[in-house]
């Protein structure tokens, strides 16, 4: 048993993961290469936990993306060829969200997404969330904001951390989504992999990957 918990950690660099970089992964076809360079929203993989060129997304990113996808005036693209889409379930009591690229002209959209999202965490004292999004603004080095911590506090230390870097940020219309104290919700009742929804548009199969205590996963379901 681990003696050490991280209980909160923010990262902020500059990155040149443009839209660009991510058009030109291995896991993305010509198929979907120009939906992936004109994106204003991307739901890119893990990189760090990528093996053999297989990307993976955090369990859940199916009912986010399917959330993104279906915003008005907004091009949201899921940064993968459709047959090599996988989601891998961690074994903790953490929430979190897949890498999420970003124009600064749809961020304030994103923030309310996301707010509705951490939303559903506020009355899980024991939860936290880990969640990393990169803003490109067209000018200049694209910034990333890697968060892990309380839920309650993650959306305003993100956009305070954005703000910093890009000062022509406007996410004030965003912050007023956020709740300042804990109030009652619905219960989230978790599903099952057989019950996991089907993106729309894109149609990706969803394998679902367990990672056991010993650090291995098994074969996809």
């Amino acid at each position: 048993m681990a003696l050490d918990q991280t209980l909160l950690r923010i990262e902020v660099l500059e990155t040149g993961k443009t839209r660009e970089y991510w058009a030109t992964r291995p896991w993305v076809s010509d198929e979907i290469r120009d939906q992936v360079r004109s994106a204003d929203i991307l739901i890119v993989p893990w990189e760090d936990r990528v093996e053999e060129l297989t990307p993976t997304f955090p369990t859940g990113t199916a009912m986010l993306a399917r959330q993104l996808l279906k915003l008005p005036n907004v091009n949201a693209v899921v940064a993968v060829d459709r047959e090599k889409y996988a989601e891998l379930a961690l074994h903790a009591n953490i929430k979190r969200l897949p890498v999420l690229f970003v124009t600064l002209v749809a961020l304030p959209i994103l923030t309310t997404v996301i707010a509705n999202e951490i939303q559903k965490l506020l009355d899980e004292p024991s939860s936290s969330i880990e969640m990393q999004v990169i803003v490109d603004p067209q000018h200049g080095k694209c910034i990333s904001v890697q968060y892990k911590g309380p839920p309650s506090d993650a959306l305003v230390t993100i956009t305070r951390e954005i703000e910093k870097c890009l000062p022509q940020a406007s996410l004030h219309p965003a912050k007023s989504t956020v709740v300042a104290q804990r109030q009652p919700t619905s219960p989230v009742v978790a599903r099952d992999q057989t019950n996991s929804p089907v993106l729309p548009n894109a149609r990706l199969p969803i394998a679902v990957h367990e990672e056991p205590s010993d650090g291995k996963k098994d074969a996809p379901k």
